[in-house]
């Protein structure tokens, strides 16, 4: 979310690199004078996730949350990529969206949607899953050629609808486990497979293909402002409804993570619970007749949802011998 920041870096002196006309002064590394704004472009990314790493060995840590061991690191990396967003990309965002028309904005989101259904597409065949290729692959012909470089998104009004796959997905589909959450300095929620995961995608993503640094910078700019424009809502109700929006977030991304990976269809978690009541909940809740009932205890605040599920558990457990009561009926 936050990668814009990066081609700011980079790019901060306009089209000469930052060594150059600007006060910083970039390390120099060997004996060539070669400098860090020199490296391949996913060079720069390894060296950020490097010093990422680096900062989670020194940070202290508190009780370890499931699936999140590094919550302290990640907190922190959190609370500093919210910073640079509030200062930087979401005002740029906001700017995008209140100059650029709607439909010049949904242009350049097609655009980058399309770019993206090549990744889409090679993960789809190194899963084997060759019916969503050949569909992913027809949305990339069709955008491309009649959609005017993909400008136009033809493949969705002719009913073959954009998806969602990457290498991390990949290496779920096989059963690699995502690892441990991690939050990576100016790019976001990750974990430690779709991390890795994310270098292979970048390595067949036609933007990191573009040779020209300035093309290359300004089209990864781009990219980002938009992907940052389009998340505004979602930010704003995270920041506004959530009591603690690292925890929020970290569990939606998660959540999201797993309902991709297993196409929608994960597996219930609530068949896995410890038998400390959970499970018991959990059948109440399934034991309720009919939408209406469900409706009802939805629109329950929390407090008047834990009466209802201990007064359908009493009326799933007999009364005890001798109180002179029998057994409640199930309305």
């Amino acid at each position: 979310m936050l990668i814009v920041v990066v081609a700011f870096v980079v790019r901060a002196g306009g089209p000469a690199p930052i060594a150059g006309p600007i006060t910083y002064n970039a390390p120099r590394i060997g004996d060539d004078n070669t400098t860090l704004m020199d490296l391949p472009k996913t060079s720069s990314t390894l060296c950020c996730l490097a010093f990422a790493m680096t900062l989670g060995g020194c940070a202290t840590t508190g009780p370890p949350v499931a699936g999140d061991p590094w919550e302290s690191f990640n907190r922190s990396m959190f609370a500093f990529n919210d910073s640079v967003d509030r200062a930087v990309l979401e005002p740029t965002a906001r700017a995008y969206r209140s100059v650029v028309p709607g439909f010049v904005r949904t242009g350049i989101s097609n655009v980058f949607d399309n770019l993206d259904d090549v990744v889409v597409t090679l993960n789809d065949l190194l899963q084997l899953k060759f019916a969503e290729a050949t569909a992913d692959l027809t949305r990339v012909v069709v955008n491309t050629t009649v959609g005017l470089y993909g400008l136009i998104d033809v493949a969705s009004y002719l009913g073959v609808e954009k998806r969602n796959e990457d290498f991390g997905q990949t290496l779920g589909h096989y059963g690699v486990g995502p690892g441990p959450y991690l939050v990576v300095p100016l790019f976001g929620p990750s974990t430690l497979r779709d991390t890795g995961g994310g270098f292979v995608d970048r390595a067949v993503d036609p933007v990191f293909r573009i040779e020209d640094d300035e093309a290359f910078y300004g089209t990864y700019l781009l990219r980002a402002i938009d992907t940052r424009a389009n998340l505004l809502g979602a930010s704003d109700v995270a920041r506004t409804a959530a009591l603690d929006e690292y925890a929020f977030v970290r569990d939606a991304f998660l959540q999201r993570r797993l309902n991709l990976v297993h196409d929608g269809n994960p597996p219930r978690p609530g068949r896995d619970l410890p038998d400390d009541g959970g499970l018991e909940d959990l059948e109440a809740l399934e034991s309720l007749d009919g939408a209406r009932q469900l409706r009802e205890l939805d629109e329950l605040d929390e407090l008047e949802q834990l009466e209802e599920l201990d007064r359908l558990n009493r009326l799933d457990d007999p009364a005890p011998p001798g109180d002179g009561e029998a057994p409640s009926a199930r309305p």
